[in-house]
């Protein structure tokens, strides 16, 4: 007989982030330097580029040490880019970012530690920190956004959430 096998005990990988960007190497140079800085041995790095003309493969190359994988085709936009990083993902849980993100190891590991300490989360939303050209601002929701209360709270805010979700929520949601 067989053991259990459940769908997140086939991850191969704790976290898979899903980098998309596009004709913006210089950002995401600075990107992947802070992402090798922080970026732990157990998850990976998938890296979905709209098929840029700048020097964005030549920059991927550099960083080719931790970077797991690396698409460069059209996108019709980000979200396809981030949808094609979801579907080879290995991770047990799934993080989209852009190459303007700032994160830190210790808030990423917080995120985790939630996920465990709690089965029944799919998803979390949060806001964040973000960098261009020098300049750097906060993404945040705002306080009269119910998210979870209807599914339909979630397209009013205009901003740039994030989620950071289970692989298995992808199968029960669609």
């Amino acid at each position: 007989m067989t053991s259990n096998y459940t769908f997140d005990s086939h991850a191969q990988k704790r976290v898979s982030f899903i980098l998309s960007t596009k004709n913006n190497a210089v950002e995401l140079e600075r990107a992947l330097m802070r992402w090798r800085k922080i970026l732990n041995p157990k998850d990976e790095l998938i890296v979905v580029d709209g098929e840029s003309s700048d020097n964005t493969k030549s920059v991927v190359e550099k960083y080719k040490d931790f970077v797991t994988l690396f698409i460069s085709e059209k996108d019709r936009d980000g979200s396809h880019a981030q949808n094609k990083g979801h579907l080879l993902a290995r991770g047990k849980y799934l993080r989209a970012i852009n190459d303007d993100d700032i994160y830190n190891g210790e808030e990423l590991e917080k995120f985790i530690q939630v996920f465990e300490a709690h089965p029944e989360i799919d998803m979390l939303l949060c806001g964040g920190t973000k960098e261009k050209g020098g300049t750097k601002w906060n993404v945040w929701f705002p306080s009269d956004i119910a998210y979870g209360k209807r599914a339909e709270n979630v397209f009013i805010y205009k901003g740039s959430p994030r989620a950071f979700f289970k692989k298995s929520a992808v199968a029960k949601y669609g």
